[in-house]
C-alpha cells in the first residue's frame, strides 16, 4: 500500500481552492439578514466588515443560536460574531491551513493579500482539494 500522496501537494498554497469575493455583511446588520444572506447563497460562513476590515465571522450555527432563542430580529451580527477569525496569506500552504483547521475545528479561514481580503477558504473548499487529491 502506498503511502497518501501528500508529498506531491506540499507546494500549493490555499488561494488556489479560496473562494474569491465573498459575500459579506456589515457588523450592524440584524441577524435575520446574514440568515437571509446565508440562505440565499446556500453558504455557511459570512465574512464580517466594517467599511473595508473584515472584524469577524458568523456562521450558519452562531444564526441559528440566535433564531432558537428568538433574538434574530433584536440581535445584531456584532452581537453574536466570531471576532478573530482565523487570517491566513493567500501564500500560506494549504496544508499548513487544513492542518491547523482541523486542529482547532475551526470551519473557514479568511484569505488575504496584505491587508486586504482575498476570499474565504471553507471546510467544503477543503473537501474539494481532497477530491483532487484523491484522484491522482
Amino acid at each position: 500500500m502506498s503511502a497518501f500522496p501528500f508529498a506531491q501537494f506540499s507546494d500549493i498554497n490555499v488561494d488556489e481552492y479560496t473562494t474569491p469575493c465573498p459575500i459579506v455583511i456589515n457588523s450592524q446588520a440584524n441577524i435575520s439578514d446574514a440568515i437571509t444572506i446565508m440562505q440565499e447563497h446556500d453558504i455557511r460562513h459570512l465574512p464580517v466588515v466594517e467599511g473595508s476590515s473584515v472584524v469577524g465571522i458568523i456562521s450558519d450555527r452562531d444564526t441559528r443560536i440566535a433564531a432558537g432563542a428568538n433574538l434574530h430580529t433584536r440581535v445584531q451580527v456584532s452581537d453574536v460574531m466570531q471576532p478573530t477569525p482565523y487570517h491566513v496569506d493567500k501564500n500560506t500552504p494549504l496544508l499548513d491551513v487544513v492542518f491547523y483547521m482541523s486542529e482547532h475545528k475551526i470551519g473557514s479561514a479568511i484569505v488575504t493579500d496584505g491587508e486586504k481580503m482575498d476570499g474565504i477558504f471553507t471546510t467544503t473548499d477543503a473537501l474539494i482539494a481532497l477530491v483532487d487529491v484523491l484522484k491522482q
